[in-house]
């Protein structure tokens, strides 16, 4: 918990990890009605991937970059960090992307390989594929490459790494430490779903008109950025503390 309150107190030292949130939300905002007219993304509409993919990058690298500044006890102008994780940018996607392609392929691999046990063994069920079978299989072998690179982005800025480097690193920290990198993992998909956890509750208890207000969705993206960011924050210490360690 000590990891989580100070990089909650990281924000308030350093509001500008708070203002590109805004940013983000803002742009977002403001590129919504553009994103209605497009075609969708799956399985999240267009204008939610966007915000998701903008955090999940320009966020991140800009926090990990204040982030690893602190620990570091480097003083760098809020411009100058910002140059930084701009410079990381490229790299940041694409060790996301690799990630996701990953993932797909072991899940492409697991299917082959059931498949194979079906045709092979006449008591296999073909019933793996439905239902929660399905996600419990499959989704776990999805979910252990992603938390085995989870932190590969914030190696890649933190450490001046290139993907496939920082990916390497990131697997040998989550070795190290894979209850703290798992604890981060599971604050931030509860930061993800906790304003539907609200919405569903305000509507149970009948205060559903307040959450039409437009100024309701603003504080709910803006709670999304600041969730996102401390989860980062969290995520880059456990890294430079690792390395710290060594």
């Amino acid at each position: 918990m000590g990891d989580f309150f100070w990089a909650a107190g990281l924000l308030r030292r350093y509001p500008s990890i708070l203002g590109v949130v805004i940013a983000i939300v803002v742009l977002s905002g403001s590129l919504w009605p553009l994103f209605e007219t497009m075609p969708q993304t799956w399985p999240v509409g267009t204008g939610v991937f966007f915000f998701i993919g903008t955090s999940a990058t320009v966020l991140r690298a800009y926090t990990v970059a204040v982030t690893t500044a602190v620990l570091q006890g480097s003083v760098q102008s809020a411009q100058g960090l910002l140059v930084t994780s701009i410079r990381r940018l490229p790299a940041v996607i694409g060790i996301i992307t690799a990630t996701l392609v990953i993932g797909g392929v072991a899940i492409g691999i697991a299917s082959l390989l059931t498949w194979a046990a079906i045709a092979a063994v006449p008591i296999a069920s073909d019933s793996i594929y439905d239902g929660a079978s399905a996600t419990l299989v499959f989704g776990s072998i999805s979910a252990l490459a992603i938390f085995k690179f989870w932190l590969a982005p914030e190696v890649s800025v933190a450490g001046n790494y290139g993907p496939l480097a920082a990916l390497r690193v990131s697997w040998a920290v989550t070795s190290l430490h894979p209850f703290r990198v798992l604890v981060v993992i599971l604050g931030f998909v509860l930061t993800v779903f906790s304003p539907e956890l609200i919405r569903h509750g305000s509507r149970t208890v009948g205060f559903e008109l307040l959450l039409r207000d437009p100024l309701a969705g603003f504080v709910q993206a803006l709670f999304y950025g600041v969730g996102y960011a401390v989860w980062f924050a969290v995520g880059t210490q456990i890294y430079i503390r690792a390395t710290l360690s060594r």
